[in-house]
């Protein structure tokens, strides 16, 4: 899954982008969806492509990252970028290995 912006069904332009509600309702959560609808779980995730617009959320990345995933963290890179699209702080790409 490539570029995934946080629009879960029901957001708005004005949700989605900030940090920390992109990471717990769309970011983390939609590429899991998609999996999930192709018959996987997120333990078929294994690796993730982190941009953010800021390196300082380097660390709040991580703990939301830790928090969603528990035991199991799937590959990351995380790439500082000057901007993302619409002023978004994060964007994840998401590679799944499907049963």
């Amino acid at each position: 899954m490539k570029g995934l912006p946080p629009t879960p069904p029901g957001a708005t332009l004005g949700d989605i982008g900030t940090f920390g509600w992109s990471l717990h309702a769309g970011d983390l959560p939609t590429p899991v969806a998609v999996v999930a609808a192709s018959g996987g779980d997120k333990s078929h995730i294994v690796k993730m492509t982190v941009y953010v617009s800021d390196i300082e959320l380097w660390e709040r990345v991580n703990d939301v990252y830790a928090e969603f995933f528990g035991l199991y963290r799937p590959a990351r890179a995380m790439v500082p970028v000057k901007e993302l699209h619409h002023g978004f702080q994060i964007e994840i790409e998401a590679v799944a290995a499907l049963p």
